[in-house]
């Protein structure tokens, strides 16, 4: 059967050659070209001669044809990540709040870390309310769900939105968000919304799911063999089964990506570690090189 094994090698140089644009003399062609645009032009009058009107097209606003509202593929996160998230509600409550569902990614994660409304970054308490910067303090409120099996809806929606969202509205093993952000008095709104509605995003531990040859266990990771290794063998992916893997070299990998350098700030980090997110639409082979190629290393078959 064959094998996929992973190897860390050294990093190469390559050079690129840089093409020139080439010009033309411009004279001549300038001439042509005006009179090209008048003869094109004087044609046209003429055929708009014999040419009945255009029937009328409807509008979108027309209420005469249908509209599509395009729903993205799911979101893959691995490894630690800052991103936004796809809307599944947008609501005004009655006293002018309004409602924000976000899904963050289409699996069960492992934790969030930081939030930001317009790269601001907000704190909030154990009850999800702003605890600063100030100008958000009693305004916005923000709450999240890892995206487990069986969801826990937010209670919050279901008051203000009941029957049209309901304690059914679970979210079952999406990773999603909720904001609130409380209408403000018009003298005040500059003051507490200096950007317009606050844009939300977050910076999260992603997928919770990654498989350690080392220690024949899960859990999350960011180790950039093993996010590779998951992507191998999930159906997102290269549709391949852990017994496809020679193992002994994915553990040779995995402890490479695990070696602790310098980096340039002086500082002692993990050799290969990162993150990235991506669509179940994407090109998976895409997908795979961008995370080969941020580890150096090379997959193969026996």
């Amino acid at each position: 059967m064959p094998q996929a094994i992973a190897l860390a090698i050294v990093p190469y140089l390559a050079t690129a050659s840089v093409v020139g644009a080439i010009g033309f003399t411009g004279t001549a062609y300038l001439a042509l070209g005006i009179g090209y645009a008048l003869t094109g032009a004087a044609l046209y009058g003429v055929s708009t001669l014999f040419r009945p009107d255009k029937p009328s097209v409807p509008k979108p606003e027309d209420g005469k044809y249908n509209l599509k509202q395009a729903v993205p593929s799911l979101p893959y996160a691995l490894g630690r990540n800052l991103k936004g998230g796809d809307y599944l509600f947008l609501g005004l409550a009655g006293d002018g709040t309004a409602f924000h569902i976000l899904c963050l990614a289409g699996h069960k994660v492992n934790g969030f870390l930081r939030y930001y409304l317009h790269d601001e970054e907000v704190g909030v308490d154990g009850s999800g309310q702003a605890t600063s910067p100030g100008h958000f303090v009693g305004y916005v409120t923000i709450l999240t769900r890892p995206g487990t099996d069986v969801g826990i809806p937010y209670t919050q929606a279901v008051t203000e939105f009941s029957p049209s969202w309901t304690n059914d509205h679970r979210g079952d093993g999406l990773a999603t968000m909720l904001m609130a952000a409380r209408t403000t008095a018009a003298d005040k709104y500059q003051e507490t919304y200096p950007y317009g509605m606050p844009r939300p995003t977050v910076e999260f531990q992603g997928n919770s799911q990654i498989y350690d040859p080392r220690t024949d266990s899960y859990g999350y990771s960011e180790n950039l063999a093993l996010l590779r290794l998951w992507h191998l063998t999930h159906p997102v992916g290269g549709k391949l089964l852990l017994a496809d893997m020679y193992l002994p070299d994915w553990i040779a990998a995995a402890n490479r990506c695990d070696e602790m350098v310098t980096n340039r700030a002086d500082e002692s980090e993990p050799r290969y570690h990162g993150g990235l997110w991506f669509r179940a639409s994407d090109d998976q082979v895409k997908v795979g090189m961008l995370m080969e190629q941020a580890a150096e290393l090379v997959v193969y078959e026996r």
